[in-house]
């Protein structure tokens, strides 16, 4: 809970360890993420932030990166807070090959090593102990790309956004007794995000995220309107205990007001829980990472009222274990 309370902290923490690393990359248009899980979900954050600015930012989730022309125009940053994600060391060495402009950004590992060899610059991440999550260090990811996309050029102002984010956030409620309420209404329950745009792959992402790798319960997210032209007929045989939670933008234009509110009592109907989380007042980004902090908290007491530990993750460990077991397929040979 202490890591997720450091939220605004963790903002300038992240922004002072970038600062000047990208002062080297000239006639860059556009900006790559590469990373997965944890340390790719701030790129979703970062391009929120750079599209009403004009700039574009697109976040690969892969081994290679196949949905980006590739060169010099392109600012690569390649994120793993361990520093040993396998998918984020290939396409590390798939968009140096290719001629980007790269900048890594770890905790350390064989992504800070590999960056030392070939003199790529490097952002190093705090770990405040041994058992940090990435999943944690999204304000430390978001606070070091935003000033990497400033130094770079791409953006103006970054700085000062940083700031006055941090201080919008620590002058809202915590909102933790609401958190403890839907944890207790969750209970026993399959989750289901909803929410409207650029709030589905951010806000509701995030919200599933969080219900996966800290309460360790299954989640799932999708998109209004969307879902009432398809998913929303998938409850007339309600085969498992779903639980619809839905991101209230407090922005909704009336039509899309109108549709929420028909959605949520159309769930009712049939007999689906639903229950409605106000998104707080203000920037975009201050509602993301008000939602995060939210969400952060209904995870772990949802964990905690299940005599589960919120903060290994063991079976995707078992995984990754899994997978060094086994030979390589050619396309991943060394």
């Amino acid at each position: 809970m202490a890591a997720a309370l450091g939220l605004p902290d963790h903002l300038g923490i992240g922004a002072a360890a970038a600062r000047g690393v990208a002062r080297f990359a000239e006639g860059v248009r556009e900006v790559l993420v590469c990373g997965m899980g944890g340390s790719a979900l701030p790129g979703d954050f970062l391009e929120l932030y750079a599209s009403p600015r004009r700039v574009r930012v697109t976040v690969s989730r892969d081994y290679s990166v196949s949905n980006v022309t590739l060169g010099s125009h392109v600012l690569a940053i390649c994120s793993s807070y361990s520093g040993d994600t396998e998918e984020t060391l290939a396409a590390f060495e798939q968009v140096r090959a290719a001629g980007c402009q790269v900048v890594t950004v770890s905790a350390g590992g064989a992504l800070a090593e590999r960056s030392a060899v070939n003199g790529i610059a490097h952002v190093r991440l705090e770990r405040p102990d041994p058992n940090f999550q990435p999943r944690a260090a999204t304000g430390y990811f978001y606070g070091a790309f935003l000033t990497l996309l400033e130094d770079a050029g791409l953006v103006q102002g970054a700085s000062a956004d940083l700031v006055a984010l941090a201080d919008a956030l620590r002058a809202l409620p915590v909102l933790d007794l609401e958190a403890q309420a839907l944890a207790r209404a969750l209970a026993g329950r399959i989750p289901v995000l909803y929410a409207t745009a650029p709030f589905v792959q951010t806000a509701a992402r995030v919200a599933k995220i969080k219900l996966n790798e800290n309460a360790k319960v299954p989640a799932f997210f999708n998109a209004l309107p969307e879902l009432n032209h398809n998913e929303l007929v998938g409850f007339t045989q309600t085969l498992g205990p779903f639980t619809a939670v839905l991101l209230r933008d407090p922005d909704l234009t009336p039509p899309m007001a109108r549709r929420f509110d028909a959605t949520v009592e159309t769930l009712h109907d049939v007999g689906v829980p639903a229950h409605v989380v106000p998104m707080a007042h203000g920037s975009d980004e201050l509602k993301l990472f008000a939602t995060l902090r939210f969400f952060d908290g209904v995870s772990i007491y949802l964990a905690i009222n299940a005599g589960v530990d919120p903060t290994p993750v063991a079976l995707i460990e078992a995984f990754k274990r899994r997978l060094t077991d086994q030979p390589l397929g050619p396309a991943l040979k060394p």
